[in-house]
């Protein structure tokens, strides 16, 4: 009876050689390779589709679609399954073309608009297919090759364009002493302290710190990884979070700020253990802070525009009520809400609010024309705008959609392992998404918006990976 009960435990747990002997090898061919191609091939007519004839265009959408040809060839099926496929698609090809269509300056505004944005599409449904590539060995507590890698090119990603962002952002002293430090980088990179706006560059690299920060705490849980490479994949991931955070402060967005120490949190409660440590470490440093300062004295620094006819105010409500910042966008979300009522189902036309915001409303007959005014400052008006309440119903389905695979693979992963660090910091990730995108904004045809297709194809193709596998 005891043999035959050791014998049954040995089949229900074999060693761990025997089961890495019974997992199917990781399978990699070319055409898993096509998306990645296709898109990098495409990438400078799509970023910059004003400096390319229309005729190139058409040639970057057939050298897009050579991937979803080919997979119909070998596996039956042109994509991935996913619940975001037709919403996204709805997006795409109804969406999107009839905003563009009622659009009062087409090539003007549009044109860029309509490109960057089907590319970013094609942006996300590529990482899927990329992510859900057949082979990949489910964990409860690894990440998926495919998934890793992807992962790997969307922290690159953030670290080219933040390191370009840093090159080309136009100075500001929001805050005392990093304004100085920021101004000071500027001029010492040779900025006239015109350039990129610190909010768009906040937004662009704000995604990637999360995860940077929760994958450095992963165990080692691979032995064919020599203990050397993974030491040095941590000080990596460490870098990459130290430069994404030190990106962050010094473009000075307060928007971003208060995304990244809410979607650390979160990401941090979720994470387990390791991630627990790591929040109570960032806690001591902000309770210094308020120690030195004063809870006061920080709203103070960081409301630091005020309303010229608003007296000093005291109290913390008060204190944000007076930012002249916020002042701003309720009369910029006003004049959005008239546009989304005057066009509910086909939008005012792609990219043409900033065109529609120099034409008072009589409702607002105090408002001032503003040329920086180019985006609604919140993501869901914008897209209300550029694409109609049809359109914006698509894309939130793609985004809560995403948010739901994101939790799903949260609850499959195993506590403590590198699978949970994973989740936990996309779930953070896409919490830095909403909250910034809820007080500031980037067109879904946006350049930087490329990292916003990046997260929610790894989302989305991460889970359908998971059923795949």
């Amino acid at each position: 009876m005891a043999a035959s009960e050791a014998r049954q435990f040995a089949w229900e747990t074999p060693p761990l050689e025997q089961r890495r002997r019974q997992r199917p090898k990781v399978r990699w061919s070319l055409d898993q390779f096509l998306d990645p191609l296709a898109l990098a091939a495409t990438a400078p007519m799509a970023l910059f589709p004003e400096r390319f004839p229309p005729l190139a265009m058409l040639i970057g959408l057939a050298i897009l679609l050579v991937p979803y040809g080919v997979r119909r060839a070998n596996a039956g099926r042109m994509t991935a399954r996913t619940a975001a496929l037709w919403p996204l698609l709805f997006l795409l090809g109804v969406a999107l073309p009839v905003g563009a269509y009622v659009s009062p300056a087409f090539w003007a505004v549009s044109w860029p608009e309509l490109v960057r944005t089907v590319w970013g599409g094609a942006v996300c449904l590529g990482v899927i297919n990329f992510c859900a590539a057949s082979g990949s060995w489910p964990s409860r507590r690894s990440v998926k090759p495919h998934v890793a890698w992807a992962t790997a090119g969307f922290l690159g990603v953030g670290a080219i364009l933040g390191v370009l962002g840093l090159l080309a952002m136009g100075a500001n002293d929001k805050l005392p002493v990093v304004g100085d430090l920021a101004q000071g980088l500027t001029g010492a990179l040779g900025g006239r302290g015109q350039g990129l706006n610190p909010n768009r560059v906040a937004g662009t690299v704000l995604l990637m710190a999360t995860p940077a920060a929760l994958l450095m705490l992963a165990p080692q849980r691979d032995r064919r990884i020599a203990p050397a490479v993974w030491g040095l994949g941590r000080v990596g991931l460490l870098g990459l979070a130290a430069f994404f955070g030190g990106v962050l402060l010094l473009s000075q967005s307060r928007t971003a700020l208060l995304a990244a120490i809410m979607a650390t949190t979160l990401a941090c409660l979720l994470a387990g253990r390791r991630g627990w440590v790591l929040l109570g470490v960032a806690a001591l440093m902000g309770l210094a802070v308020l120690s030195v300062f004063g809870p006061q004295r920080v709203l103070d620094v960081i409301a630091i525009k005020r309303d010229a006819e608003t007296a000093p105010s005291v109290g913390v409500l008060a204190t944000i009520a007076a930012d002249e910042a916020m002042a701003g966008r309720r009369m910029i979300w006003a004049r959005a809400w008239h546009g989304v009522v005057d066009a509910p189902l086909t939008g005012v036309g792609l990219g043409a609010f900033r065109l529609l915001a120099q034409q008072p409303y009589s409702a607002l007959p105090d408002y001032r024309p503003d040329p920086d005014t180019t985006h609604a400052h919140n993501l869901a008006l914008q897209t209300a705008l550029d694409v109609g309440v049809p359109g914006l119903l698509a894309y939130a389905a793609v985004v809560v959609l995403a948010a739901a695979a994101a939790l799903r693979l949260l609850l499959h992963s195993a506590a403590g392992s590198a699978a949970r660090l994973w989740a936990a910091g996309m779930v953070g990730a896409l919490l830095a998404f909403v909250i910034f995108n809820s007080l500031d904004a980037m067109t879904l045809g946006a350049r930087p918006a490329v990292t916003h297709w990046l997260l929610l194809g790894l989302l989305l193709g991460a889970d359908a990976g998971m059923d795949a596998g």
